[in-house]
This record gives C-alpha cells, structure tokens and sequence, in this order.
C-alpha cells in the first residue's frame, strides 16, 4: 500500500494549487455574471456597475464574464481529469494557460487605462489568472 506522501508529487501538488485558485477565479466570475444579469435592473454607479454598462463587457452579446467562468471551468475539468487518473494534460493546459496572459493584460488595459474604472471583481479575476500562470511555471 502506497503512503500519501508518495502520491503526492510536484506535480499533483501544483496541479491541485492551480485548482484551488481556479476555483476562486470561478467563484469570481460567476459573481461578476452574476452581476451582469442584475445589472440590467438596477442603475448602480459603483465602478463595478459603470464597467458592466460598458460595451466592453460584452463580447457581442455574451458578457466576459460568462467566458471568464468557462475558462476556469475548462481548467477544473482538465484538473480533475489528470488527478484522476487521465492522460497527462500539459499539453492542453499550458497553452490554455498562455493565451489567458495576454487576454488578462488586455482587459486590465481597458480597465485602467482606457475606461479608468477600478472594479475589484475584475482586478480579482486578473491576479487569480497571474498566479495561475505563475504556478503553471512550476510544471514546466
């Protein structure tokens, strides 16, 4: 019978760490849809709501939000395949991972930059993707 400590190695553990911030970024953009659907009946001036009355937002007519929550998401379900036993997904999560940097930099542009809002929930979601990929750097 194997020990725990034996199973436990580097990678698992920074493949759990991943999950567990990955789970704090669901949590947040679930929030932040959240807030897009009450959004549309309330007329809030916080940043937060003066960011989800802006086209930037949306993705046509998809909120970010909604592909925040299905990034992190993608992430849970390739976690928990390889933590289960599935075929080794460094393939899949690393780039996943990279293409978020640049997206996360985009948004934080906007944020600061262009529309001068600080909405926390978006400044949360943009750390949680940092660390992410920070992480990830463990792995490689």
């Amino acid at each position: 019978m194997t020990d725990f400590g034996e199973m436990m190695d580097a990678e698992t553990i920074f493949l759990m760490l991943i999950g567990v911030v990955a789970i704090f970024g669901l949590q947040s953009s679930m929030a932040m849809a959240m807030r897009h659907h009450l959004f549309r009946n309330l007329s809030g001036k916080s940043p937060c709501d003066r960011l989800l009355g802006s086209p930037q937002a949306y993705i046509g007519p998809v909120p970010v939000a909604f592909f925040a929550a299905f990034y992190y998401l993608l992430l849970l379900g390739l976690l928990f395949n390889r933590l289960l036993g599935g075929e080794m997904i460094l393939n899949w999560l690393s780039p996943l991972i990279l293409i978020s940097l640049p997206v996360t930099a985009y948004y934080a542009w906007l944020l600061f930059f262009k529309l001068r809002i600080r909405c926390m929930g978006c400044v949360r979601i943009q750390f949680i993707n940092v660390m992410i990929a920070l992480i990830s750097i463990g792995l490689n």
